[in-house]
């Protein structure tokens, strides 16, 4: 019995290590951030429907690449700008910055395509490790997907 808790401890714990929603170039991205994230962004902007953790560890991926981007265009999105969008929450989470930081950059670069290809194929090259409860990271996409568990058994063909 105690060997089954840890197996399943270790499957649920992702990228190795547990409450780890992903790792990014070394950079880990903790399922209490993207939680805590997930809810202040609710909690602010409301959208329907409502952001999951899923795909708030999907913006944290590639938030600071983005961030990056458009800082080095003369698009730079400070703390204090993000900050002031956010004021129904009383004390955002630095995730919860990062993630209005690059929502600021994308919005400041989306029209041009050039700056689009350039930022997917820095995206590609990140080193990407999810924990499967999240998806897979596919780099082509640039995006997590819904990844199709193993553990279950495949239905006999008959």
């Amino acid at each position: 019995m105690a060997a089954l808790a840890v197996v399943g401890a270790l499957g649920l714990s992702g990228c190795g290590q547990a409450g780890v929603a992903a790792i990014v170039d070394g950079r880990v991205i903790s399922e209490k951030d993207a939680q805590i994230a997930t809810e202040q962004l609710n909690d602010q902007f409301r959208p329907s429907p409502a952001l999951t953790t899923k795909d708030v560890v999907d913006l944290l991926i590639w938030a600071p690449t983005l961030i990056d981007q458009a800082a080095s265009m003369g698009q730079s999105q400070s703390e204090s700008l993000a900050r002031s969008r956010l004021p129904a929450v009383h004390d955002p989470a630095p995730a919860t910055i990062e993630i209005v930081r690059a929502q600021g950059a994308l919005s400041a670069l989306q029209s041009d395509t050039t700056v689009q290809a350039a930022l997917l194929a820095k995206i590609k090259t990140l080193k990407v490790s999810v924990n499967p409860r999240y998806g897979t990271f596919v780099a082509d996409a640039g995006t997590l997907q819904a990844s199709t568990p193993n553990w279950l058994p495949k239905p006999a063909a008959g």
